[in-house]
């Protein structure tokens, strides 16, 4: 008996949990509800002055959520300016975002809307983000940034339609940093294909050039090829003699012929 009550109790204080977001206390009203086969919510909503809006939520929604509804339906209606004919809200994985679809925004002098047939994208992260694309004569434009006053907003926007090449080549540097760090990643990736298929020629080379009397060819341990191309590296006037006796000192087994051929082979020192 004691178990159930405490499972009541639990149950009462998810559900109060859940249903605990207050849609009111900001001036927005929630109209009905519909879960989708995924199990996320859309939620259908409105705002004082009657502008109506949906929120697609996987999982409950909290005060914080309601608050940065809120805000974006604040910034977004009510501005002369912009005329949406959709406001889509997110709270997906934890996160949101508004994807605003506009029938008409006048930047400037001119209309942009037509410029932005995906919408413009919200998102916070310490305050309202924006990033989203644009296109104009043929150029794509990369809008993004915090969002800080309508008319710094539309100005930026403004800007890059009046002249989009200008405005591409001097905002779009991160896109141009991504593409030449995966240029980069592509380079190295070729340039670790043919260091290990420059090795595998040179230990072919040296393979079969290591012939001895009455046997065949026989393969140089990489530690020898390794250590022998170091200590050439670090002192260059070193012998095939000299070589060898360090060698000899250090331990590592390698005969004078093997030593020869890594010195001609990687440092076209053919000296004995």
């Amino acid at each position: 008996m004691f178990n159930r009550y405490v499972y009541t109790a639990l149950l009462l204080l998810i559900c109060g949990t859940v249903t605990s977001a207050d849609w009111t206390a900001w001036k927005l009203s929630r109209g009905r509800q519909k879960k989708k086969s995924s199990g996320q919510v859309l939620h259908h909503l409105k705002d004082a002055s009657g502008n109506t809006f949906t929120l697609l939520a996987d999982r409950a929604v909290d005060d914080a959520v309601v608050r940065k509804t809120a805000e974006t339906v604040r910034i977004l209606y009510g501005w002369q300016k912009l005329k949406l004919r959709a406001l889509r809200l997110y709270y997906i994985n934890g996160k949101f975002r508004a994807i605003a679809l506009a029938s008409s925004f006048i930047c400037g002098e001119e209309d942009v809307a037509p410029y932005m047939p995906a919408g413009m994208a919200f998102f916070y992260k310490e305050k309202l983000s924006y990033d989203f694309r644009m296109v104009k004569d043929n150029i794509a434009l990369k809008i993004r940034g915090f969002f800080s006053t309508r008319s710094e907003f539309a100005l930026s926007i403004a800007s890059a339609v009046k002249n989009p090449l200008a405005y591409a080549s001097r905002s779009n540097y991160m896109a141009r940093i991504d593409e030449l760090s995966r240029r980069l990643s592509v380079l190295t990736y070729q340039h670790h294909q043919l260091q290990r298929r420059f090795d595998l020629a040179l230990n072919a080379i040296l393979y079969f050039r290591n012939i001895g009397f009455l046997r065949g060819s026989r393969r140089i341990k990489p530690a020898v090829i390794k250590r022998v191309v170091q200590l050439k590296r670090n002192k260059p006037p070193l012998t095939v003699d000299q070589i060898s006796t360090i060698l000899d000192k250090e331990k590592v087994r390698s005969s004078s012929k093997e030593i020869h051929l890594i010195l001609a082979l990687f440092f076209n020192d053919y000296s004995q």
